[in-house]
């Protein structure tokens, strides 16, 4: 960089990115919370950098809480430890909804009930589908409802604030205007919620990445996370620095496949599976599609094993096997040996892991490794009737007692593909046919 700055730069312009640079790598060691909560809000129309912001928060332990109609301004902020998201990152809610929301709870304090909100905000501003972009956001969980409930009083609770907010504009009395806060709660008698379950996890999240553009609270991966990290060789994101030609194991959600044609009429698919807030698109030519297509399932776990080329400086990834949860308990696809460090041998340890593996049965043989801190490891082998299952929840429940990288799987099958021979491979173009 000293170099550089040799010839790239006047000496003087150097100096003052090199201050720049000390500043702020300060602000980031000694006000983490602060620093990212200006550097979230520098990118608040940028999904992607918010997406990657957040996630640099969580590997820094700092928790981003949801949206607060209550709470939240428009930009990112401190909050006690953690970071606020600002309104304006949410997608569908404009400046001048914001600027109502904030405007109106510092003049009259916070909103008491959905009802209370949208007599007070400016409907002009707030209209149905900024609330429910709000509802999905999480912007009313003080309130205390249900998002379910919160969806379905919606539409009424906008006309009823709309209908107050117009015979103030002529001039008439309302009936909240005559007994203030002691109508609140009678107005809220009014809006009665529902009583209905929840929406499921899974439209939770969904309703979530709608408005932010990620997921926020949750990933859908995460219940599979344990298994898709023991199985993976490379992340989504790392996978496209693997090199040309190298097979690797890669784990994600399906979000979306298109399915094409070849001009000699064969079917083929273009993936995009993602993970942990990153999207990774894979294509899936007609020998693998042929033998895989009936496993492409919206929404569901997909374990791959691929292959990478790169065209024109650019790292394409190919699928070359599609794996699902059932097929980690096939005969002979996976080698586990469980590992016991000598922190943990104690006999009460010992009881709860043998609860862990039974409350596991499979059909998946496995060893024990037990490392001593006097003397060297043992490996013990179980009596062949007893057997596991491989998923998330053994190898989650393993860790927690046994720690981290407790467990050594090995997948025997898969390392032993040999390079496939597939002549759509060579020099496919995207736009054929």
């Amino acid at each position: 960089m000293a170099g550089f700055a040799e010839y790239g730069f006047n000496k003087s312009h150097s100096a003052a990115y090199a201050v720049i640079t000390y500043r702020t790598a300060y602000l980031k060691a000694h006000y983490p919370v602060e620093f990212m909560a200006s550097v979230l809000s520098n990118e608040i129309s940028n999904t992607d950098k918010i997406a990657e912001y957040v996630d640099e928060c969580r590997t820094m332990g700092i928790e981003i809480l949801p949206p607060d109609v209550n709470i939240s301004d428009a930009l990112f902020k401190a909050d006690r430890g953690s970071i606020r998201f600002g309104m304006s990152g949410i997608k569908g809610v404009g400046a001048g909804a914001v600027e109502s929301i904030v405007t109106q709870r510092q003049k009259d304090g916070p909103f008491k009930s959905l009802g209370d909100f949208t007599r007070r905000i400016d409907t002009r501003q707030v209209n149905n589908r900024v609330i429910d972009a709000l509802i999905k956001a999480g912007a009313f969980e003080s309130f205390g409802l249900k998002k379910s409930q919160l969806i379905a009083m919606a539409a009424e609770a906008l006309k009823s604030g709309q209908s107050v907010q117009k015979n103030r504009s002529a001039g008439q009395i309302t009936f909240f205007d005559v007994f203030g806060e002691e109508a609140e709660g009678m107005g809220d008698i009014e809006l009665t919620p529902p009583e209905i379950p929840e929406l499921t996890e899974k439209e939770l999240l969904t309703a979530e990445k709608e408005v932010f553009g990620f997921y926020l609270t949750g990933d859908p991966f995460n219940a599979v996370a344990p298994l898709g990290r023991v199985f993976s060789t490379h992340t989504l994101s790392s996978i496209l620095e693997a090199g040309d030609g190298k097979f690797c194991r890669i784990a994600g959600i399906l979000t979306a496949y298109k399915r094409h044609i070849t001009k000699k009429g064969d079917y083929m698919a273009f993936l995009t599976i993602e993970a942990e807030n990153t999207a990774l698109d894979v294509t899936l030519f007609p020998k693998s599609y042929q033998e895989y297509h009936h496993r492409l399932t919206i929404d569901e776990p997909m374990f791959m094993v691929v292959q990478t080329q790169l065209v024109d400086g650019t790292t394409k990834v190919n699928a070359e096997k599609i794996l699902t949860l059932d097929d980690f308990n096939e005969e002979g696809f996976s080698k586990i040996t469980l590992i016991v460090p000598p922190s943990v041998a104690t006999r009460e340890n010992y009881q709860k892991l043998l609860g862990v593996l039974q409350k596991n049965p499979g059909s998946t043989p496995f060893l024990i490794r037990v490392i001593s801190s006097e003397g060297p490891k043992v490996l013990l082998k179980p009596p062949a009737r007893f057997r596991i299952n491989l998923n998330a929840n053994l190898i989650k429940s393993w860790e927690k007692i046994c720690g981290r990288n407790s467990l050594k799987i090995e997948f025997p099958m898969l390392d032993s593909m040999s390079r496939p021979n597939n002549r759509y491979r060579k020099n496919f173009k995207a736009a054929e046919g």
